[in-house]
């Protein structure tokens, strides 16, 4: 769970820019991670960590 929880290179300045500039220039690469051509990338990059967990079974109490 902690590798999960893990900020990404650049911490987290990249998700909270300091200049106009910047979250223009963020906002645009959001834009482009989601866009069709790269989803299956984006996929991959973000949420193979998400993928690898392995929860425990808990009993179902009524």
């Amino acid at each position: 769970m902690t590798r999960s929880q893990e900020l990404p290179g650049g911490g987290i300045a990249g998700f909270l820019p300091a200049g106009r500039a910047a979250i223009r220039l963020r906002d645009a690469s959001m834009r482009a991670m989601t866009s069709r051509p790269l989803r299956g990338l984006t996929k991959r990059l973000f949420f193979s960590r998400a993928d690898s967990l392995h929860l425990p079974e808990y009993a179902v109490t009524g």
